[in-house]
């Protein structure tokens, strides 16, 4: 009479078994999608020389659009603020695609570009950006450059 009484009971535990590792392998393991930081190779540079530098490069790459007289560049994180001269009245709105694109291609760390024709914004963004090239430092002027990018239309790339 023992015998049965165990039979049942093992046939029952295995039957459990069974159950709750088939349970477990039906259940997709996933962790939790982790969202990396931008490394030092995603950020645009901060040392006054290479900021400069590049600030420089891409200013050049902004005048090639035959609309643009003269642009100022001024890097941070990953956007680029851009000052530009136009020309003539022309359609600001298509000009400042045609730059942030040409800038783009020419960098792939900057994710914004914000953009601005605005006499006034501009020699303030020309203020920072010859305070960086005499050797100061990007951090410095945060608080003068969150306002000009108040000031500024943001293009996404």
């Amino acid at each position: 009479m023992m015998r049965p009484v165990l039979l049942s009971i093992s046939m029952v535990m295995a039957i459990i078994m069974s159950i709750a590792l088939l349970s477990y392998s039906m259940v997709k393991k996933t962790e939790p999608e982790k969202i990396t930081p931008p490394t030092r190779a995603y950020i645009l540079p901060t040392t006054p020389g290479e900021a400069d530098a590049l600030s420089s490069r891409l200013a050049r790459v902004a005048e090639s659009v035959p609309e643009v007289r003269r642009a100022t560049v001024v890097l941070t994180h990953t956007t680029a603020i851009v000052g530009l001269e136009l020309h003539s009245a022309s359609d600001k709105g298509e000009v400042f695609k045609k730059v942030a694109a040409l800038l783009d291609e020419e960098e792939a760390r900057i994710h914004t570009v914000r953009i601005t024709s605005n006499t006034e914004t501009i020699e303030r963004i020309k203020l920072v950006a010859d305070a960086i090239h005499g050797g100061k430092t990007v951090n410095r002027f945060s608080r003068e450059i969150v306002d000009i990018m108040r000031t500024t239309i943001p293009i996404r790339l």
